[in-house]
C-alpha cells in the first residue's frame, strides 16, 4: 500500500508540474511590440520600400538609381512613385515622400504626397507615427519623380 501511495503521489507531483510548466508558458507575457516612432521624411520612404541607402532627402536623386528606380518627368507620375525634393525647394535637408494620388482641379493638377514630417493630419504606418497625406497644386513643379 505504501508502494502505491508513493507512486500515485510521484504521478500527481509529475502532472503538477508539467501543468505548472505549461500555464507558465501560457500566461507569460509576449514581447511588447515595438511603439511608433517620429519619424524624418527618409525612413518612412526606406521602410516603406525596403531602400538601403543613408542620406539626406535631397541626396536620394542620386541614390533612386542605383536602388533600380527610372528617373520619370511629372507628365509620367504615377501613384506609388517616389518624389523628392532638393535641399533648394525643402531647406536645408530636401524632402522625400510617395505619390498617393494624382487628380484634376480646379487649379489644374494636383498630387497628394504620403510621407512622414510633413503638413497634414499625422496617422501612423511602418511604424511612423507622424505621417500623412499632403495634398498641393504646385509642389510637383519642382521635384524629382522615380518609378520602378
Amino acid at each position: 500500500m505504501t508502494i502505491k501511495k508513493l507512486g500515485a503521489r510521484r504521478w500527481s507531483l509529475l502532472l503538477a508540474a508539467v501543468l505548472s510548466a505549461n500555464a507558465l508558458s501560457i500566461v507569460a507575457p509576449a514581447a511588447p511590440a515595438q511603439a511608433a516612432a517620429f519619424c524624418e521624411c527618409v525612413k518612412y520612404v526606406k521602410t516603406r520600400y525596403t531602400l538601403t541607402h543613408v542620406g539626406d532627402a535631397y541626396q536620394w536623386e542620386g541614390f533612386l538609381p542605383l536602388e533600380g528606380w527610372t528617373k520619370m518627368t511629372v507628365g509620367t507620375a504615377r501613384v506609388g512613385d517616389i518624389v523628392v525634393w532638393d535641399q533648394w525647394e525643402m531647406p536645408q535637408w530636401g524632402h522625400i515622400a510617395i505619390v498617393q494620388a494624382i487628380y484634376g482641379s480646379s487649379q489644374g493638377l494636383s498630387m497628394v504626397f504620403r510621407g512622414s514630417n510633413q503638413a497634414g493630419t499625422k496617422f501612423t504606418q511602418n511604424n511612423c507615427n507622424n505621417v500623412s497625406d499632403w495634398s498641393s497644386t504646385t509642389a510637383w513643379g519642382n521635384a524629382s519623380f522615380f518609378h520602378k
